[in-house]
C-alpha cells in the first residue's frame, strides 16, 4: 500500500509524510532505533518523477496530482492536506520563498543550529504580498477542497482523506485511520519546529487585512 500526501504546501504535509514513514519503519523493523531511521528511504518527494519510480514508493509527498497518478491512486491511500488558517499558510509561504528554506529536516547537521539555517537572516522590512497574489492563493485553497478533493475521491471513497493541519498537529491520535504507532522518541525528533518567530518576518497587519477582504471577512477557510 502506497500513501500519497498531496498538498499545496505550508500545511505540515512534509511532517505528515515523515510520521507515516516512521510508522512503516517501526512496523518493519525488529528493533527500531531513532539513529537508524532514514526518512529518504521511505519518503519520495515527487518532482515529475517517471511512473515506474512512483509505483515503487512507500510514501509519496507531492504538490501535483496529475493523470500519471491515475493507476497508482486505485491501490493507494490518498491524503489531501491543507490548513484552515489562511494567514498562517500564506505567511509560511512568504518566509519560505524569501529564505529559500522550505522544510526543517530533523537530524541534519544544521537543523539544530539556527545560525546556519536559511531562517537566520530576518528581513529588514517585514514581508508583504500583492493583493492579486493573495486573492489567487485563497481561490486555489478552495479549489483544492471543493473541486480537486471530491473529484479524486470518486475513485475510491474509503481510501481518500481530507486533513486540516489544525485538527491533527497537536494530537496525532486524530490520525487514527493511519494507525500511527511508532517510537515516541522518533516522534519527538520529527516534530521539532523551525526556530523562527513568523511575526518578525511578516507584516501580519497587512496580510490579515488582505485575507479578510478576499475571504468574506474571515482569516479561516470557510468549511461547509
Amino acid at each position: 500500500m502506497t500513501h500519497i500526501i498531496y498538498s499545496f504546501g505550508r500545511c505540515g504535509s512534509t511532517l505528515l509524510a515523515q510520521l507515516i514513514a516512521a510508522t512503516l519503519y517501526t512496523q518493519n523493523t525488529t528493533k527500531p532505533k531513532v539513529s537508524e531511521f532514514k526518512i529518504n528511504e521511505y519518503v519520495h518527494h515527487d518532482n515529475n518523477s517517471n511512473l515506474e519510480l512512483l509505483q515503487n514508493q512507500k510514501v509519496i509527498h507531492t504538490h501535483q496530482l496529475y493523470q500519471r497518478y491515475d493507476n497508482i491512486i486505485k491501490n493507494s491511500t490518498i491524503i489531501f492536506c491543507t490548513r484552515k488558517d489562511i494567514v498562517e499558510t500564506i505567511s509560511s509561504l512568504m518566509i519560505a520563498q524569501h529564505s529559500r528554506g522550505y522544510n526543517f529536516s530533523p537530524g541534519e547537521k544544521n537543523s539544530g543550529n539556527a545560525k546556519k539555517t536559511p531562517w537566520r537572516n530576518i528581513p529588514k522590512n517585514k514581508l508583504t504580498m500583492e493583493d492579486s497574489v493573495v486573492q489567487k492563493l485563497i481561490l486555489s485553497y478552495y479549489n483544492f477542497i471543493k473541486i480537486e478533493y471530491p473529484q479524486c475521491k470518486q475513485h475510491n471513497p474509503k481510501s481518500h482523506h481530507l486533513l486540516y493541519y489544525e485538527d491533527w498537529i497537536y494530537d496525532f491520535s486524530k490520525l487514527s485511520f493511519l494507525n500511527l504507532n511508532y517510537d515516541q522518541e522518533l516522534n519527538f525528533k520529527l516534530t521539532k519546529k523551525i526556530p523562527i518567530d513568523k511575526h518578525e518576518w511578516v507584516n501580519y497587519g497587512v496580510l490579515i487585512d488582505q485575507v479578510k477582504r478576499f475571504n468574506n471577512g474571515s482569516t479561516q477557510i470557510e468549511i461547509q
